[in-house]
């Protein structure tokens, strides 16, 4: 699925059932005590981690929960349950989507 596609199908899920598209981290991960204390990052939907850069030299830490993760620009894959912390240039935003087994 594009990622147009997926955030097409979550903003009708979000009319249909009023789940927000953005949501806070605890609300997809409900079981991570680390989750309920992140206010820099977000999930757009269910599958994608966004972390805003507000730092003027690019420099963003953020956190992925449990489970696998791909970043969207470069393909690599992570194991979560950890912080990163990386600088960032003026056209990229950290984007991880979460791989599911479906």
């Amino acid at each position: 699925m594009t990622f147009l596609a997926y955030l097409l199908e979550k903003v009708k899920e979000n009319h249909d059932t009023g789940i927000p598209l953005v949501r806070a981290m605890v609300l997809e991960f409900q079981e991570d005590p680390v989750c309920g204390f992140l206010d820099r990052q977000y999930m757009l939907g269910d599958r994608y981690l966004v972390a805003p850069v507000m730092d003027e030299t690019g420099e963003v830490m953020y956190y992925l929960p449990h489970g696998q993760w791909k970043n969207y620009f470069t393909g690599e894959t992570r194991q979560g349950a950890l912080w990163i912390t990386e600088t960032v240039d003026y056209f990229t935003i950290p984007l991880w989507e979460r791989v599911t087994s479906d």
